[in-house]
This record gives structure tokens, sequence and C-alpha cells, in this order.
């Protein structure tokens, strides 16, 4: 499936107005897939949402993206002072959505020996709020390979909308997977109806999180 849009000079203006980029909301241990004791089990990066309208919000911001790099493009254009016929125009074509995973990572705010609960319950997690870590994720040919800093999730003091439940009586680091929206798209340059690459990009966006827990 491709998706394209394109940016008139005679819209321009309209959308430079219009156009906001906002936030999505994106000791460091991987856990291996052995490791991991409690069922996974996905939930939205915005809480609350249906797929359709986490879908519908990711897919915004994946426009907006490409609309602002023409938006730039075309300013830069216009600085060169080009004759108003001659300046380029741009489209951009987008491809069908992959989704990236980070794995799962260690949970920070807990102490190194773990949480115990002596009646069992939630370790409660806010996403975003652990720092950063480095991935690159591969996406083939034409677009090779994107690096992405992905947010750790952080221990909550109070109740939150992202929780992972552990056992009762057993040591226990809750830990975080989260996942990507990955959107490769082609910007195209046309001048005096010759069309060709101006450049390939993939939009990221943070798309929905699962928590588990590893026995320490």
């Amino acid at each position: 499936m491709q998706n394209r849009d394109s940016l008139s000079r005679r819209s321009f203006l309209k959308v430079a107005s219009a156009l906001t980029l906002s936030p999505f909301i994106p000791v460091m241990h991987t856990a291996h897939a052995s490791e991991l004791l409690s069922t996974e089990s996905w939930v939205p990066a915005v809480p609350n949402l249906t797929k359709q309208e986490l879908d519908s919000i990711t897919d915004e911001k994946v426009h907006e993206e490409g609309l602002q790099l023409i938006q730039q493009l075309m300013e830069y254009d216009t600085e060169q002072d080009l004759a108003y016929s001659s300046r380029p125009t741009y489209d951009n074509v987008y491809e069908s959505p992959q989704y990236k995973y980070t794995g799962y990572h260690r949970v920070s705010g807990q102490p190194n020996g773990g949480v115990m609960i002596s009646g069992g319950g939630s370790i409660y997690i806010i996403p975003n709020a652990g720092g950063t870590g480095s991935i690159t994720f591969s996406f083939g040919a034409p677009w090779g390979s994107v690096a992405v800093n992905y947010p750790l999730g952080n221990r909550a003091s109070t109740v939150t909308s992202y929780s992972v439940n552990i056992p009762a009586g057993v040591y226990c680091l809750a830990t975080q997977n989260t996942c990507y929206k990955c959107v490769p798209y082609t910007t195209y340059r046309t001048v005096n109806g010759v069309r060709s690459v101006y450049s390939r990009q993939v939009s990221t966006q943070v798309y929905s999180y699962a928590f588990s827990y590893m026995r320490v």
C-alpha cells in the first residue's frame, strides 16, 4: 500500500502555519525471552485509545513529518531566488507501516535485589521516565537502517495506566518492551516536468508498550 501527499505553493503558507509536531506521549538490563515469566499484553502508548484512534494519531504525525520536510525544501528553494516557473515541486509517497520492537529492558527505579509484594500485586510504571536506550532498526533496501533513541520505563510511586502483576512473596524486576510504528517514505522532486527521488526517510512513532517481569 502506498499513500501520497504533496504541498503546492498555493497551500504552502496555510500548511506552514498549521503544522505542529508534539511528543507522542518516546542500570539497563536486557531480558532474554526465557527469563520472562508473565503473559505479554500490549497497551497503547497513549492510554485509553482504541487501535483505530491510535492509528489515526500516528498516521497524522507521519504525514505532518513528511509535509514539514517539504516545507523546509520549499523555503530553501525560495531563498535561492529561483524563477517561480523553474522552482521544484515535491511530493511524498508512503509505504505500509512496519512494527519494530526494542526487546525487554529492566525498568529503572527498582532495587537491584528486586521488588517483593507479600500478597502479590502490581508494579506501576511510567514508560518514558527512565531515560533512553539506543537501537538500530533495519528496513532493507532502499531505506537501510535507522537509529532510534527509545524510552525506558521508571517505577512509579503512585498508580498509573501501566503496570505488571507479580506473584506473592517473590522478588521480581519489572521489564518493558516498546513497539514502534515505522513508515518508510520517499520524497520526490519534480523540476521542469522531470520527477526524481530526492530522499528516503523512515518515520518512527512510539506505538505501544508491553510489560513483564523477571524473578531475581
